[in-house]
């Protein structure tokens, strides 16, 4: 048994996706090979199985649709071509089975969503119904990746559409896509990948922002102060595809008075280094906010997050100082051994 066409041009392409970092000398080329892949292949005669993978090539097609189709205009217009037709004609869960949030440009796959007839905001949903890649969870993820700028320190596109023009590709996205998401399926909770806890959409948002402003070196009140503004960004959005904030807030508070696990939790904590570990594992302090609730309304501006500071652990020291004094310096005032 030997390889195939399909096999070979699939592992090519895939790994050179792995090593190609977007300039304009290696797109040309990229797209070069894309379309012999295409072509040579012989995708048009079996589309379907072609975009829906199974087993051990899944990865290899996830890289490849993603990161082409979906990401360079112009190997979307290679997609667009008459021979290419039945592309469009799969039922969306085929067509966007490789579709992984990571690997797309919002405006790219808009484009794509819209070519013709085009699809419908409900049609579209069952993509989240995919693999972890296209999950919900996954596209919250892509959404505050691409909104928060840690080269720039600070949060891109955050004010109100109304005043910022133009909005972020991802905002339009966003909007779009939420509109056939029921309320439901934004509250339901799920397994979240690096966490021992399971979360609804919105509390997923949360923890890749803290994740996210950790890493950039953001604590405290301005770390909070930013995580109220993609709030408000993801709210506006949220408004705009016409969902209920007044009942999406109720759901939301329902859930997190009901969750030890979110209401104990300590966020924005300062990471260090273990200099005593050789390979130097981010060390957590034992202090950080805790979200004790937060306010919602039927307008972004009716929320906002209440956050209380985690002391606790001074409460020992506070205690022992009262119980057993400390012992009076010599050389002292007078009054400190009374």
């Amino acid at each position: 048994m030997g390889l195939s066409l399909d096999d070979i041009y699939s592992e090519t392409l895939g790994s050179s996706w792995i090593l190609f970092d977007g300039a304009s000398e290696e797109q040309e080329t990229m797209l070069e090979l894309f379309h012999m892949w295409l072509y040579i292949c012989g995708l048009d005669q079996d589309m379907e199985a072609f975009f829906v993978s199974e087993g051990e090539r899944y990865q290899t097609k996830f890289n490849v649709i993603s990161s082409f189709v979906w990401k360079l205009p112009e190997a979307n217009r290679i997609m667009a071509t008459r021979r290419n037709i039945a592309y469009y004609k799969l039922p969306p869960k085929s067509r966007f089975a490789c579709l992984g949030w990571q690997s797309i440009d919002p405006q790219v796959l808009l484009n794509d969503i819209h070519h013709g007839e085009g699809l419908k905001p409900a049609e579209f949903s069952v993509v989240f119904d995919g693999p972890k890649e296209s999950s919900m969870e996954s596209f919250v993820n892509a959404y505050v990746n691409f909104l928060f700028d840690t080269d720039n320190d600070h949060l891109e596109y955050c004010q109100p559409l109304e005043t910022h023009a133009p909005a972020h590709p991802w905002r339009h996205l966003a909007q779009w896509v939420l509109r056939g998401v029921a309320p439901e399926r934004l509250s339901r909770k799920a397994c979240l990948d690096g966490y021992s806890i399971t979360a609804t959409t919105l509390f997923a948002l949360f923890l890749h922002v803290e994740e996210c402003l950790t890493f950039s070196g953001h604590q405290g009140w301005a770390a909070k102060l930013r995580m109220a503004q993609l709030l408000s960004s993801w709210l506006e959005d949220a408004e705009l595809a016409g969902l209920d904030l007044g009942e999406y807030g109720r759901q939301e508070s329902e859930i997190f008075m009901g969750c030890d696990q979110l209401r104990l939790r300590r966020w924005f904590e300062p990471i260090g280094w273990d200099d005593r570990e050789d390979d130097c594992e981010d060390v957590t302090s034992p202090s950080g906010f805790r979200l004790q609730s937060f306010t919602y309304g039927p307008h972004p501006t009716d929320w906002a997050l209440l956050w209380i500071l985690d002391a606790e652990e001074y409460a020992g020291e506070f205690w022992d100082n009262i119980e057993i004094p400390p012992s009076v310096i010599p050389g002292g005032w007078v009054e400190d051994g009374i």
